[in-house]
Formats: structure tokens, sequence, C-alpha cells
């Protein structure tokens, strides 16, 4: 069997927005996670926004935050995969939701993106209230 080394990403610039939504549509996840709370409704909703890459990736996540000016760098014990989160609700609809209503997402990302876009406005709607 033979293997082949994989290359590490030596210049890690984010080209453009148009660049980072395609690798979202790759690599992003976007989770609604509700869960019980001590406050008047009850539940609590938290959106999260997610990219995965290999250890070896982490200068491309640290571009990637650097683009973004949000998010953070989640590392594993034992494992060979790093993530970045993006949980801050401020964060996620200040500068992920902006960027992918401008370049928009295609596919069946789009749909999930949907989802947690119409999560984020359900939020905003309970704030006025």
């Amino acid at each position: 069997m033979c293997y082949v080394q994989r290359l590490q990403a030596n210049n890690a610039l984010i080209p453009d927005p148009s660049w980072l939504v395609g690798f979202i549509e790759g690599e992003g996840c976007f989770f609604i996670d509700i869960s019980k709370s001590e406050g008047k409704l009850g539940e609590r909703v938290q959106l999260t926004f997610q990219i995965t890459q290999h250890t070896q990736d982490v200068l491309l996540l640290q571009s990637i935050i650097s683009f973004l000016g949000c998010g953070r760098i989640k590392q594993f014990s034992g494992k060979n995969f790093v993530n970045i989160i993006v949980s801050k609700f401020s964060e996620i609809d200040e500068k992920i939701l902006p960027l992918l209503d401008k370049c928009s997402l295609r596919g069946h990302k789009l749909l999930n993106y949907k989802d947690f876009k119409k999560g984020a406005e359900l939020i905003n709607h309970l704030k006025l209230i």
C-alpha cells in the first residue's frame, strides 16, 4: 500500500468571501440546541456555527477566524481534528448571517442555513417582547 503525505496549507489567507462560503458548504455545520433553563420560558435556545478540519489545518482555521472576526478554536485531547466554534449570538447575528446572506450557500446546506437563520430571527423577535 502506498501512502501520500497530506500537504499543509502554507498560504492560509482567505482569498474572498465567496471562497469561504464554498468552504463552509463542504465543511460547515449549523446547530440549534434547545435545553432546560431557569429563565421565564423554561428553555434556552443556543445557536452554534462550526467548521471542522484535521489538526494539520489549524493555520487555515486561524485565518478563517481572523477573516470572520469571531469564533474560537476547540481542540479535543487525543483526536486528530479541531473545530471553529461560533456560539455567541451577537457574533452569529452580526457576522455569520450577513456573510451567508451576501454570498449564498447552495444545495442541501442552504436548507440547513435557512433553518438556522429562522432560529436566529425567532431569538431576535423574543428579545423584543
